[in-house]
């Protein structure tokens, strides 16, 4: 059924809320004296007197609180593997991972070691049965043939044993690592060395010799 109903005698429409078939009144409350009545509002509040607490009270040593329960410490002692994010104060004193060492701090260091560079002699490299030695190898035995060496870019072919100055000069040359250097020849002579190139003599004739 719908709220409300008409007053059968004046026709007048009375606040009601249909429940379940039964009217009940709705009924605004009015304060004030005898005689006189103001509707309730924000403005015009329904007068309420006794004790009233709030809802959160003050607490102190002077007037404690009984809790009771069971209780964390702020902080907890943590072991193992802990993801950290962000930025964390930590205080204390820390050690680098790597020490200065001096003299005057010395580290003690036990074990067998060897030099960056070892000597090398004969002795250490025995040459295998049958190889050249020193005394017959190509470079020191005398050369079987020669020719005059034209200075130019062209690298050298065959590569000559060593070279032969006819007076002082000075010759430029590169080696198999394409390097070049000059060398000043304060007489006529030999030049040991295996020249790939001979790019410049100042004057002079150079020969080549050959094995």
């Amino acid at each position: 059924m719908a709220d409300n109903i008409t007053a059968p005698a004046a026709g007048s429409v009375l606040a009601t809320d249909d429940i379940s078939g039964v009217h009940y009144p709705r009924t605004k409350i009015s304060i004030g004296a005898d005689g006189a009545a103001s509707d309730v509002s924000t403005s015009n509040p329904l007068p309420v007197s006794g004790t009233f607490w709030q809802a959160t009270q003050p607490v102190s040593l002077a007037d404690p609180v009984e809790v009771t329960g069971e209780f964390y410490p702020a902080t907890q002692p943590v072991s193992g593997n802990v993801g950290v994010t962000g930025s964390v104060a930590v205080t204390g004193t820390f050690w680098q991972a790597t020490q200065p060492v001096s003299i005057a701090n010395p580290v003690a260091v036990t074990g067998t070691f060897y030099p960056a560079t070892q000597p090398i002699s004969a002795a250490s490299l025995p040459l295998p049965t049958g190889a050249a030695t020193e005394t017959t190898s190509a470079r020191t035995t005398p050369a079987g043939r020669w020719a005059a060496i034209s200075p130019g870019a062209s690298t050298l072919s065959p590569v000559p044993k060593a070279v032969w100055v006819n007076q002082a000069c000075t010759v430029t040359m590169e080696g198999s690592d394409s390097i070049a250097a000059t060398f000043t020849m304060t007489s006529a002579g030999p030049l040991p060395g295996r020249p790939t190139k001979i790019t410049a003599v100042s004057t002079g004739t150079v020969i080549g010799l050959y094995d």
